[in-house]
C-alpha cells in the first residue's frame, strides 16, 4: 500500500510547466528532422497533453492523436481543450471513440481517437484519411492488443508505400516501451536507419514513495493468522485462485482500504483518493460490495471500466464532488495516459487479465 506525497498547486498559484513542455525545443527539433520519433518520458512528464499542442502550432497543421483505450481519449481531450480555455468538440480539440465523435468538421485540428477508429479511417479511405494531418502521435505505443498492434503495422506500411503521406510525422510515445523493439520495427521508414529517440529525462512531481507488501496489509487490515489455514504460509495462500482465496482477498482489501481512508482523512487533508486496482470487472464488483458496506458514510465510492458510462468514469478523474476522501476501484484501464486526482494511497491486488491472439 504506496503512500504517494504530492505537491498540490494552490488557488491562487499557477501550475508548474511540465517537463515535456520545457524540453519543448528539443522535441520538435528531433521532430523536424526525422519522419518518424520516439519520445520517451515518465508518467506524468506531459507526453499527451503537451506534444499534441506543440506539433501543431509548430507544423501549422493537423495532428491525429491515438490513444489506447477509449477513457483515456476522452480525458486527455478534455484536458488539452481547459488548457486551450475552450469547451471540448467545439473548437481546436475534438475526439472520436465508437460511435461518440466530438468535432467541428472545420475547426478541429487536434484530434483524439483510439485505435480501433485509426483501423476504420484506413480501411475506409486509405492514405487519404491521413492525407490532411501533418502528424500522427500514437501514445501509450506499448499497450499490446489486436487493435493497438495492427493499427500501428498498417499506419507503417501505408506510409511506406503512399506517395502523399511521405510529409507525415510519425511520433511513438510511451513511458516503458522497448526503444530497440520499436525502433526495428519502424526502421524501414527511415531509409535503412533509425529512427530518432528523444527521453524526457525529468520525472514525474512524486515524492516519498513507501511500497508495503502482503503481510503489511495483513497487519494493517486487522487480520490474525488464525484467519488463514493453519498448516499454509499465508503469502503462499494468497497464490491459490480457487474460490474461497479470492474471496479472502476481496474481504482483505476492504479492510485495509477503510484503515486507509480512515488514515487518509486524518492526515492527507480533504478530498484525497485512495486507489485500487483490480484484474477483472467480477472482482470490481466483489469488492465494490464489501465497501458499499463498509466505507464510512459521506466517502463516494468510484469505478473506472470500459464498461462503465463515460460520464461516470470522468467524475471519478476530475475528484471534484467535495468529499473528505474518495475511493476509486479500477482496472488496467487507469494506467493509460489519465490522470487521478490527489491519490495519496495505491492498493493493488497484483493480478493481471491477459487476452492472447
Amino acid at each position: 500500500m504506496p503512500k504517494l506525497m504530492s505537491r498540490f498547486v494552490g488557488p491562487d498559484e499557477p501550475e508548474p510547466l511540465l517537463p515535456a513542455a520545457r524540453h519543448a525545443a528539443g522535441i520538435l527539433e528531433r521532430i523536424d528532422s526525422n519522419r518518424v520519433t520516439l519520445i520517451i518520458g515518465a508518467t506524468g512528464c506531459g507526453k499527451s497533453t503537451q506534444v499534441p499542442k506543440m506539433l501543431r502550432t509548430h507544423l501549422g497543421r493537423s495532428v491525429l492523436c491515438v490513444q489506447p483505450r477509449r477513457m483515456a481519449v476522452v480525458a486527455v481531450a478534455t484536458r488539452v481543450a481547459e488548457e486551450l480555455g475552450e469547451r471540448l468538440g467545439e473548437g481546436v480539440v475534438g475526439y472520436h471513440i465508437g460511435a461518440a465523435k466530438l468535432s467541428e468538421l472545420r475547426k478541429t485540428q487536434l484530434m483524439f481517437v483510439t485505435a480501433g477508429i485509426l483501423l476504420e479511417m484506413l480501411k475506409s479511405q486509405g492514405a487519404a484519411s491521413l492525407a490532411g494531418y501533418g502528424a500522427v502521435i500514437i501514445d501509450e505505443v506499448h499497450e499490446r492488443s489486436c487493435e493497438n498492434d495492427l493499427s500501428l503495422a498498417c499506419l507503417i506500411q501505408l506510409a511506406q508505400r503512399a506517395k502523399e503521406l511521405r510529409p507525415l510525422k510519425i511520433i511513438l510515445m510511451s513511458a516503458t516501451a522497448d526503444v530497440r523493439r520499436y525502433s526495428e520495427f519502424v526502421s524501414k521508414l527511415c531509409d535503412g536507419g533509425k529512427p530518432a529517440t528523444y527521453a524526457i529525462g525529468e520525472n514525474a512531481t512524486v515524492y516519498n514513495t513507501t511500497p508495503r507488501y502482503l503481510k503489511d496489509a495483513i497487519s494493517v487490515a486487522g487480520f490474525g493468522m488464525h484467519d488463514w489455514e493453519a498448516d499454509r504460509d499465508p503469502m503462499e495462500s494468497f497464490m491459490g485462485h480457487d474460490r474461497p482465496t479470492m474471496l479472502r482477498i476481496s474481504e482483505l482489501i476492504d479492510k485495509l482500504t477503510c484503515r486507509l481512508v480512515e488514515r487518509t482523512i486524518e492526515e492527507d487533508g480533504e478530498g484525497c483518493t485512495v486507489l485500487i486496482f483490480l484484474p477483472t470487472y467480477f472482482a470490481i464488483e466483489q469488492v465494490f460490495g464489501y465497501l458499499e458496506l463498509s466505507l464510512p458514510k459521506g466517502v463516494p465510492l468510484y469505478v473506472l471500466h470500459s464498461s462503465v458510462d463515460m460520464e461516470d468514469c470522468m467524475a471519478a478523474l476530475m475528484g471534484e464532488d467535495g468529499a473528505r476522501a474518495r475511493v476509486v476501484i479500477a482496472s488496467a484501464i487507469a494506467e493509460s495516459s489519465i490522470t487521478i486526482k490527489k491519490v495519496t494511497h495505491v492498493v493493488d491486488a497484483c493480478r493481471s487479465c491477459e487476452i492472447h491472439w
